[in-house]
């Protein structure tokens, strides 16, 4: 009721009986460092200093729904080529008011506001001018006041690249509350411009690095060669392997009608390349309403990463033979056995996504490319992969007989299948990973895929009569079940690098006492993290650069959708997703290189190195 008096008054009486005092707000600006050079970040920091005995509300995140308070807002604008981020709000005070039958969030005293700027690499000498325009709502605890607006402004120098210049930051203690991960929101508040971002791709596969010039249209022919050519690779990953022997089966057995076995395989490529689509629109930020994610992202939303295992226990069940029983018509949908347009299509689609986990070493420059592109552009690159991916699926379709080697039916291909769906609960497993406690998972995963194989061998051997089909037999699945193990032993074991859990103010302060500090980007989700974490990262010259105790290692887990670390990894990623490294030597505002996919030890070890005085 208080409240409803309140505005009822603020309606009727004359604004010159409400009218703010001068004095109540006085807010100032100050950077970090007033001037910058090209590359360079800078934060701006808006001090608002209030009068005693008065607040004024916060931005509207931090008011509740049902308020009908005025929220603060800052909003920045520039004629320059500075780049802006979004605005950070402090966290209010709660207080108690008489106009209010409940306590309110507010800020009073000093209050500072903070704007993440970046200046960009193609940025000229001179002085550039951010406007701010500061609107909020002054109330002492009986009466609020009209809303006020207050412009400012706030003048930045750039210097040439060149040029030599000796910082001088202003009062620590004015920045001691920036989160200096919020950086990574110019990045994201700016790739979505139509704009090409022109210049050099640098891409590096397994320590093979090459540089493509993306000026020129023969250079974005390149791009999308170079992401047709990482789709087909990603046939051979660990992600798809065992969804392989089922499309290459379904195609055997539809080999006696060449129509049939092409519409069937047109059906499975395309739900291939729809699925990248799609994922293309989610990582570029092209569906209405949603946030533009990081390539990968998608499966640090548990829910997504459940579901998905869900769906491949259900296959791999229908592989084993379950479907056999009177289930719903429903269920039959994803036996891939089916010969159906829809069980082709969905297994297309599954197919498609398995992928991405593994696409990291292959894609990750590409993408982070492609999402700086026109919307139409990087549609096209995405799709680009899909049809890469999906060429050899229609390349056996229109030659059926390419498969006639594989058995047609009968009880090699039935234990084949069993195989195969086994080997698909492992990867179910893999998804089940946010919600297996520890890394408990690798060791289940290695457990099916041992009873897998002892299974192959109680079925196989006694129909196998050649000796040399039963060795075979017998080494490779011996093969795989000790592949298991070394796997689980490798990436569930004990790690030698004193790791850190990633939070902000960790990760600030071990650079303030100017630590060379290095974060490793990872997630449940992310095999190839999991690959170089019980690899690389145990190797004896990496593990001895951190018995130095200036080294600070930093594990950045980004498995949960709200992780503290994906602002920093939108970052330093540029879209590109996980495996990520990168390390902040001391006096660095970012790192000179960020090593993504499967990087060498050669090249983890040159990240570690300081850079010559």
């Amino acid at each position: 009721m208080r409240t409803l008096i309140a505005l009822i008054l603020l309606t009727i009486l004359p604004t010159s009986l409400l009218a703010q005092p001068a004095d109540l707000l006085n807010a100032t600006t100050t950077w970090q460092d007033d001037h910058a050079q090209p590359g360079d970040q800078r934060a701006l920091a808006i001090t608002l200093k209030i009068a005693d005995h008065h607040h004024i509300n916060p931005d509207a995140a931090q008011i509740p729904e049902d308020s009908f308070a005025f929220p603060t807002s800052l909003e920045a604008t520039t004629d320059s080529s500075l780049l802006l981020g979004s605005v950070q709000y402090p966290r209010p005070e709660i207080i108690e008011v008489q106009y209010a039958p409940e306590p309110i969030p507010t800020y009073g005293h000093t209050t500072r506001l903070y704007l993440p700027v970046v200046v960009p690499d193609d940025a000229q000498p001179g002085t550039q001018t951010i406007q701010l325009t500061l609107t909020y709502q002054a109330c002492d605890d009986q009466v609020c006041y009209p809303p006020t607006t207050i412009n400012l402004e706030a003048a930045l120098t750039i210097l040439p690249r060149d040029a030599e210049h000796t910082p001088q930051p202003a009062d620590p203690d004015l920045f001691a509350d920036f989160n200096p991960a919020s950086f990574a929101t110019v990045y994201q508040d700016n790739t979505t411009t139509t704009t090409p971002a022109t210049g050099l791709l640098r891409n590096d596969l397994f320590g093979l690095e090459f540089t493509i010039d993306t000026d020129t249209p023969l250079g974005v022919t390149l791009v999308l060669v170079v992401a047709l050519a990482a789709g087909l690779l990603l046939n051979i990953t660990p992600c798809v392997l065992p969804v392989i022997p089922i499309k290459l089966m379904s195609l055997h057995k539809a080999a006696g009608h060449r129509s049939r076995a092409l519409y069937l395989g047109i059906i499975f490529s395309l739900g291939i390349v729809l699925a990248f689509f799609a994922l293309g629109l989610l990582v570029a930020g092209l569906v209405s309403g949603l946030e533009a994610l990081e390539w990968g992202q998608i499966f640090s939303y548990t829910p997504v990463s459940i579901t998905l295992g869900i769906i491949i226990v259900a296959m791999a069940l229908g592989m084993m033979g379950l479907y056999t029983i009177q289930l719903p018509n429903s269920v039959y949908a994803l036996n891939p056995s089916s010969d159906t347009a829809l069980g082709n299509l969905l297994l297309g689609i599954l197919t498609a996504v398995l992928s991405t986990p593994c696409t990291g070493p292959m894609l990750g420059a590409t993408i982070a490319w492609a999402v700086k592109q026109p919307p139409a552009l990087a549609l096209i690159t995405f799709v680009a992969v899909g049809v890469g991916m999906a060429a050899p699926y229609l390349l056996l379709a229109a030659f059926p007989s390419l498969v006639d080697r594989l058995p047609r039916s009968g009880p090699v291909s039935e234990i084949i299948k069993q195989t195969m769906g086994g080997l698909l609960l492992a990867v179910a497993l893999f998804f089940f990973g946010p919600v297996i406690p520890g890394r408990t998972e690798w060791w289940l995963i290695a457990a099916v895929i041992a009873l897998t194989m002892i299974y192959l061998l109680i079925r196989a051997l006694p129909i196998t009569r050649s000796w040399t089909a039963r060795t075979a037999t017998t080494a490779a699945a011996i093969l795989v079940a000790a592949a298991g193990y070394i796997m689980a032993e490798t990436l569930a074991g004990q790690s030698p690098l004193p790791w850190q859990t990633f939070t902000p103010d960790a990760f600030q302060q071990a650079r303030n006492d100017n630590k060379h500090v290095l974060l490793k980007f990872t997630a449940d989700w992310c095999g190839n993290c999991h690959f170089l974490e019980g690899t690389l990262y145990r190797q004896t010259e990496v593990v001895r650069a951190f018995d130095n105790p200036d080294y600070v290692a930093f594990k950045v887990d980004l498995t949960d959708a709200n992780a503290p670390g994906w602002p920093l990894q939108k970052q330093l990623g540029q879209g590109g997703g996980i495996p990520l490294a990168a390390v902040y030597h001391p006096g660095q505002e970012q790192p000179d290189r960020v090593l993504q996919g499967l990087y060498t030890l050669e090249q983890l070890l040159d990240i570690l190195t300081p850079p010559a005085p």
